[in-house]
């Protein structure tokens, strides 16, 4: 049993629960400091380095001497040179086809045939009319008089009339070659019946002739026909150079001469627009007529001039051509003057001198200057 002195010795409830929320409070602030520690040490170095980094150089080019080259492009598509579309003048049924698609003709073989049968009766009636006029006035000139030498001279005359249209007739029931060329399409059979039509070929940007008897043209050289812009069309000239991008063959870049040019313009979409045609340079059996692609003539260049890429030049509030110089780790707007806009070059004629470094703004966004 224990003594009055022992209790007094025990400490109370109350005082052992205060002691054990002071000993576990302690607890957790040593545990947080110890995180926090071990947070300074990770991650400290890193928000001190975000904090301390020098801001990134911004993507610079050099002003240097360059050649600049402007383009005009468009939309193209593929045909064969001398391609041409080729019919009968007159209708009629086809009696025979002397030839086949990919076979070589040459200028004025005979490639196809009409029945004749009415055009024939029609020229043996004409050669009779003509034997008979010819005998009439024989008989004439032998003892008639000088009104009925007159009259069998005219019937001679009108019967020779005839004889020649009946000749034209026949011959256009023969269809020969305009050019010597390939054949690409043959679209009939003997025994068709085939309205009569106009050969040659193409115009551009018209839709193709339907029910063309003959399609013939070369089969290796091609032509890249395009429309091109009002203000394209004015720097347009015959004799010009470019290159072809043909879709199905996008690593190929394919020299052209331009050819022709349209004087009238074509609506495309309610917009006018004029076609071009560019005769390419090297034959290339790997092509096909339709093939399309993109088309670039060279319209104008400048050789060895100051140049800077297109996008790092800028028009500010006032309108002035700007671009910015990197000097010392900052951009200074400059104002300059430009001559031939290429496509990814632009010629400068003042304010900027060669070695000077200029700032890329990204393309379409060109920097911003308050």
């Amino acid at each position: 049993m224990r003594s009055g002195d022992d209790r007094k010795s025990q400490p109370s409830p109350g005082y052992r629960s205060v002691a054990h929320h002071q000993t576990l409070l302690r607890r957790l602030w040593i545990g947080a400091g110890v995180v926090f520690v071990v947070v300074v040490i990770v991650v400290g170095p890193v928000l001190l380095m975000r904090i301390t980094k020098a801001p990134a150089e911004p993507k610079l080019a050099t002003v240097e001497r360059q050649n600049v080259s402007a383009a005009a492009s468009a939309s193209a598509a593929l045909q064969p040179a001398q391609l041409m579309d080729v019919n009968f003048s007159i209708f009629g049924q086809v009696s025979a086809i002397y030839v086949h698609v990919g076979q070589n003709v040459t200028k004025g073989q005979q490639i196809a045939h009409l029945n004749d049968a009415t055009q024939q009766a029609t020229l043996l009636q004409a050669n009779a009319a003509v034997s008979s006029a010819q005998q009439q006035l024989a008989a004439a000139k032998a003892g008639g008089s000088s009104a009925v030498i007159a009259s069998a001279q005219y019937q001679l005359a009108s019967a020779k009339l005839l004889l020649v249209k009946a000749q034209q007739d026949e011959a256009k029931t023969s269809l020969r070659a305009p050019e010597s060329a390939t054949i690409l399409e043959v679209n009939n059979s003997v025994g068709d019946n085939v309205p009569g039509g106009n050969s040659g070929p193409p115009v551009p940007g018209a839709a193709p002739a339907p029910g063309a008897f003959i399609v013939m043209g070369s089969a290796t050289d091609f032509l890249a026909v395009a429309p091109f812009s009002q203000n394209d069309t004015g720097n347009l000239r015959v004799g010009q150079t470019g290159t072809v991008i043909v879709n199905p063959m996008p690593g190929n870049s394919l020299p052209c001469t331009v050819t022709f040019i349209a004087t009238s313009p074509t609506l495309i979409g309610g917009v006018p627009e004029f076609y071009a045609e560019c005769a390419l340079r090297q034959p290339d059996t790997s092509l096909r007529d339709g093939y399309t692609g993109t088309l670039s003539i060279d319209v104008a260049d400048a050789t060895n001039v100051l140049a800077v890429p297109s996008q790092a030049i800028f028009t500010d509030a006032s309108g002035s051509l700007q671009v910015d110089v990197w000097y010392q780790n900052a951009a200074y707007a400059t104002t300059v003057t430009t001559g031939l806009v290429g496509s990814t070059l632009t010629q400068i004629t003042s304010g900027l001198r060669a070695g000077q470094q200029v700032v890329l703004a990204p393309a379409g966004q060109p920097l911003s200057h308050s």
